[in-house]
């Protein structure tokens, strides 16, 4: 309980306080106010505090009734609840009881018809008995019968497996007599092609080497005649410069005609005397060094087809290392020489004929051939 802001303090204002100066009056009066607003405030919240509390007490006091008013029901809900279990369990006797008395009326109809059964399954397993007999019989009957006409089926098809063992025999001995028959037909008509093939080529080579012999002699009786143009141009030659010798006019190229140096003379005398192994070392040997080095002016064309001596002196225009062999792409430039110029197709005919072998060369045999043909 708060204290009076007086008490205490009886002797304020008769004792030494009186003697004190006014200031001392005001602060003691101000610390009375100020006390008494303390203890009204604590009066304010101890009231403040018991309104809560007072609240509370009446929520209390709300909670218990309902508590009591739901504690009430519960108890009427049990009453109630076993007021009607009862019930139910004075039902579920009465049904006991007459469930009882039902079985009782069951078991005495079910003895009767259990006695009857019995009778009945007595009778039905004699009956099945003896049918039982009977068709064991039967089958002791059906199955002697059916081992019977099994033997007798194997049997048959036996004798079928060797019959048609046989046949299949004859019949692949007889394919195997066709089928030698036909690989010996087939063997002989192979060898009858191959003789016939190996004749053909063998003719052919014949014909080839008659060719090619007829090719050589044309070449060496050419080579005779250019040997004779030799020795008729070194007495022209000596006789040129007999005449230079007693003229004082100077002699110019042209004026000139091929003049063979005294090594390709040699070369070509020794070549020339040795002669030839054989047609067909002619193509590919050194052979052809045999035509000597021609001038590269042409001599003026004779009137008509030009002369086989022409032909070879054209040729060796186009040979300077005296191979006997000229490039194919000179062959347009060759028939051009010789008065008888191709067009790019005759030329591209003359190419596939010539250069059968794709070297890119063609022989001088080769072309007199070609032109011969």
């Amino acid at each position: 309980m708060a204290t009076s802001p007086l008490h205490g303090h009886s002797d304020y204002y008769g004792g030494p306080a009186q003697e004190g100066s006014s200031y001392s009056m005001d602060s003691s009066k101000n610390s009375t106010i100020a006390n008494e607003k303390k203890a009204r405030k604590a009066v304010e919240e101890d009231a403040a505090r018991l309104q809560n509390r007072v609240q509370t007490l009446q929520k209390e006091e709300q909670k218990a009734q309902k508590r009591l008013e739901e504690t009430r029901s519960k108890a009427h809900e049990i009453l109630n609840l076993r007021a009607q279990n009862e019930q139910r369990q004075l039902e579920r006797e009465q049904r006991h009881q007459q469930m009882q008395e039902q079985l009782a009326a069951q078991r005495q109809d079910f003895g009767s018809a259990k006695e009857k059964s019995f009778k009945r399954k007595v009778k039905v397993e004699k009956q099945s008995y003896l049918a039982k007999m009977t068709s064991a019989e039967q089958t002791k009957e059906e199955r002697i019968e059916n081992e019977q006409r099994l033997a007798e089926y194997k049997l048959t098809r036996r004798l079928s497996a060797l019959e048609k063992k046989d046949a299949v025999k004859k019949s692949m001995m007889l394919s195997q007599r066709k089928l030698d028959s036909y690989r010996m037909q087939k063997i002989q008509a192979t060898h009858a092609d191959y003789e016939h093939r190996l004749q053909e080529e063998i003719n052919a080579r014949l014909l080839k080497e008659q060719e090619l012999q007829q090719l050589s002699g044309m070449e060496l009786e050419l080579i005779e005649r250019l040997k004779k143009k030799q020795v008729e141009q070194q007495h022209a030659l000596q006789e040129l410069q007999e005449a230079m010798s007693h003229t004082s006019r100077p002699v110019s190229v042209s004026d000139m005609q091929w003049r063979p140096s005294l090594s390709q003379q040699s070369s070509y005398t020794s070549q020339l005397s040795r002669g030839r192994a054989s047609p067909s070392h002619r193509q590919h040997s050194n052979q052809s060094q045999l035509v000597p080095p021609q001038p590269k002016a042409l001599p003026e064309a004779a009137p008509g087809e030009p002369t086989d001596e022409e032909i070879a002196c054209a040729f060796a225009v186009y040979d300077p290392d005296s191979t006997t062999y000229i490039p194919t792409d000179r062959i347009g430039d060759l028939m051009q020489d010789l008065g008888m110029p191709l067009n790019p197709h005759q030329l591209a005919q003359a190419n596939a004929q010539l250069d059968r072998t794709q070297c890119c060369q063609v022989s001088f045999g080769e072309f007199l051939l070609w032109w011969k043909g």
